[in-house]
């Protein structure tokens, strides 16, 4: 009976996640607000290079750097729109909804549990829409991680060398996003040295020859400025700042992410080491997502949107780990399995509890 009563609040929690973040972004579309100045800046590059203008101007410090990815895209609503922030708000939301599925995919093939799964999905959206705060706000990294993950989930789904290329283009393609996703590239290629080496050339081939080509193709047509804002202006902005390190280790994976944080933690006791074989995937890309995280705090523009990445990663890794910890518990002698899906549900109910808890401070 319990048991049944925290798998309906899982499906309510996760369906108002998912309904209420669609219903905030779609109403900020309609109704907009004043842009973020990020959003501004995203446009003002669109715009440029939708009349064929350059991308890049000579750069302003006070501005972060920015990749072409997201304005290139842009560009195509404002060649028959016009210049409108709807555009890139939209975008943005494809991707978040895209990376919900997505997660709800990865972890109903790794747990098998349509509920855990849902529960991933609704994480995505709560910790998009609670924790990074204003969901309209259209945000590079959320593009940036529909594609890191879309190219994780085809090395997992996709077998042989068409899955190693497939999941190439796909992050290629994040890196003209977000210079972030190159920790995603460097994560894969260490996972397909450890457990699939065969892949493992496939995907160096497919990522060196892609994405060499495409830097060089983009430095030829968007000019010296690209180079800029690919690699100088993030070295820049950076400079060391532990407050920033302790508050993002503190504050957000053991206080706002705590519940799923430590059930990941827990998993490494496990016999079996939760980053071997085909799911080991997910934690070499949770080791990118956490490296990545605690440099982006270092940086002059950090804000709310790093916690994209990583609450895309808990959202996966949190319940996979649940599932797997009382999966081992169960099979001791004495215990049962509904007592250990009971846990599990107990777990994933007390995150959306957590994340719910904020909603006093958007009111």
């Amino acid at each position: 009976m319990l048991n049944r009563t925290l798998r309906d609040l899982l499906w309510l929690g996760s369906i108002l996640a998912v309904a209420g973040y669609v219903f905030v972004v779609i109403r900020r579309i309609i109704h907009p607000v004043a842009p973020d100045p990020l959003e501004a800046l995203i446009l003002e590059h669109a715009s440029r290079f939708a009349r064929l203008q350059p991308l890049y101007l000579e750069p302003n410090p006070a501005n972060p750097a920015l990749m072409p990815g997201y304005p290139i895209a842009v560009s195509l609503f404002v060649s028959i729109f016009g210049a409108q922030l709807w555009e890139l708000r939209v975008i943005s939301l494809l991707a978040a909804l895209a990376t919900a599925g997505l997660a709800a995919m990865i972890v109903r093939l790794e747990t098998l549990k349509w509920t855990v799964a849902v529960s991933g999905c609704g994480f995505v959206l709560a910790g998009y829409g609670l924790l990074v705060g204003q969901p309209e706000v259209a945000r590079p990294e959320i593009v940036m991680m529909a594609l890191a993950v879309g190219g994780f989930f085809a090395l997992r789904t996709i077998k042989g060398i068409t899955g190693a290329i497939a999941a190439a283009v796909l992050l290629v393609v994040a890196c003209t996003v977000h210079a972030m996703a190159v920790w995603f590239v460097a994560a894969m290629m260490f996972y397909l040295a450890y457990e699939e080496r065969p892949r493992l050339i496939a995907f160096m081939s497919a990522a060196i020859v892609l994405g060499g080509g495409a830097y060089l193709a983009l430095s030829a047509f968007l000019g010296p400025w690209f180079n800029y804002n690919a690699w100088d202006g993030v070295v820049q902005s950076l400079r060391f700042n532990p407050g920033e390190l302790v508050r993002y280790a503190g504050d957000q994976l053991l206080g706002k992410l705590g519940i799923l944080t430590m059930a990941v933690v827990l998993s490494c006791s496990l016999p079996t080491a939760p980053w071997l074989g085909p799911g080991g995937m997910w934690w070499s890309m949770g080791f990118a997502t956490v490296v990545s995280g605690l440099i982006a705090t270092q940086s002059t523009f950090a804000g709310p949107q790093l916690l994209v990445p990583i609450v895309v990663l808990l959202a996966l890794l949190g319940p996979i780990s649940m599932q797997r910890i009382t999966r081992h518990l169960a099979a001791w002698p004495g215990s049962t399995r509904l007592g250990g899906e009971g846990v599990v549900l107990a777990g994933l109910s007390l995150q959306f509890f957590m994340f719910f808890s904020r909603l006093s401070n958007h009111f």
